[in-house]
């Protein structure tokens, strides 16, 4: 695993042999890094069969409130939360949802039900259903039939994100003396250890079509002529 910053300096290492890296900002290579990892991960995962690796998941806390229960319908003994804050945008994986988890912020506590909001008055039907949970315009909502639903204050989201530095912002733990930033510069960037090498080289890749083209046409300005 690497840190954002060891990111940038693999790409300038290999930028030193095509062109002035220090004509590159370092913003512009983490862009380029960024946009590469997602689309080289939207590929793997588009695969079913392959589960989310641990090393792309991101996890944080976030707090929980009550709102009206017209999700609900007519049953009286329903209770609707809504996350305080939206998602942070979720990686965008065809025919399935990026977010792997979400539960109390224990670690090792069961979690609760991720479903599609389509399918809620079933599972509101289930006496033997859990407490529910599913996105709505990026906002967390969790839905339950018991009194306990009321209690929750705050849950583990757990996932894969278009932007893993979107969760600088995000802490994870709900415990206010406790809090630590669920993403920093000195973070492991979330990439699997054998994509890496290829996302740098791909991000290098258009610099040495740049080089070799001027260096042709440098050859073919130079020809002597006939």
């Amino acid at each position: 695993m690497s840190t954002r910053a060891e990111l940038i300096f693999s790409v300038k290492e290999l930028l030193k042999e095509h062109t002035d890296d220090s004509l590159i900002a370092d913003e512009h290579i983490m862009f380029q890094i960024k946009n590469m990892r997602a689309m080289l991960l939207r590929q793997l995962y588009s695969d079913r069969a392959k589960r989310f690796d641990a090393s792309v998941t991101q996890s944080f806390c976030i707090g929980m409130e009550v709102v009206d229960n017209g999700l609900c319908g007519a049953r009286t003994n329903c209770t609707v939360l809504r996350s305080v804050e939206k998602i942070p945008g979720l990686l965008s994986v065809k025919s399935r949802s990026s977010l792997t988890r979400v539960g109390p912020p224990v670690i090792g506590t069961d979690s609760y039900d991720l479903i599609d909001s389509n399918y809620l008055s079933e599972c509101l039907d289930d006496e033997y259903a859990g407490h529910s949970v599913f996105l709505d315009d990026d906002y967390l909502y969790l839905v339950g039939n018991t009194v306990a639903a009321k209690l929750i204050k705050c849950v583990r989201v757990s996932g894969v994100f278009e932007d893993p530095e979107d969760l600088e912002d995000y802490d994870d733990t709900c415990e206010a003396n406790k809090l630590t930033k669920c993403f920093t510069a000195e973070s492991d960037y979330p990439i699997p250890g054998f994509m890496a090498s290829s996302i740098i080289q791909e991000v290098v890749k258009p610099y040495i079509k740049v080089r070799t083209l001027e260096e042709h046409r440098d050859t073919d300005n130079n020809a002597a002529p006939e």
